[in-house]
């Protein structure tokens, strides 16, 4: 799988999101990708959503606009996702149903293309931004583990200890 670092993106324990897409959806992605990027995916999804409605209130008219963008940005990020892990040969489809719903939820809505087109730019500068950050985090993780002593303890010093410690890291 390329993408591997994807696997450490981990999700914000403190602000719950309810998921929008099916939960076949779901479970294929959480079997893909792993349970905490699929969660990190889904939060970053809502916040995207949350800032083109404030951006670009058009999007928005009411519980059931909202819920169908925050189905095509929870679809839209889990897809850049696939793609970003998935081998160059795999075809994986970049338009999903969920993006052509909210597609034609916009066009019955009379939404100009150009208030669409900067719903999606919006979408995917935070998106950038989000992974820039998720990948500065686990550089810099590593780059800590890779400077942390290395620490020897003398026979006799019990198990526990040795674990502790971390000897031999």
């Amino acid at each position: 799988m390329r993408g591997q670092w994807l696997q450490w993106l981990r999700p914000d324990p403190g602000r719950l999101t309810e998921p929008v897409l099916s939960p076949a959806e779901l479970a294929a992605a959480r079997t893909e990708l792993g349970a905490g990027p699929v969660e990190w995916a889904l939060q970053n999804a809502d916040a995207i959503a949350e800032e083109v409605l404030r951006k670009v209130p058009e999007h928005g008219g009411g519980p059931a606009a909202a819920t169908t963008l925050r189905r095509v940005t929870q679809s839209a990020v889990l897809t850049g996702l696939h793609l970003i892990a998935s081998d160059i040969g795999r075809p994986l489809p970049t338009l999903t149903e969920e993006a052509l719903e909210g597609c034609r939820e916009f066009a019955r809505r009379g939404i100009p293309l150009e208030l669409v087109l900067r719903g999606v730019r919006l979408g995917d500068a935070q998106l950038a931004r989000g992974l820039a950050a998720a990948v500065e985090e686990s550089s810099r993780d590593d780059y800590l583990a890779s400077k942390a002593p290395v620490v020897h303890v003398g026979p006799g010093v019990p198990e526990w200890v040795r674990m502790l410690v971390g000897e031999g890291r």
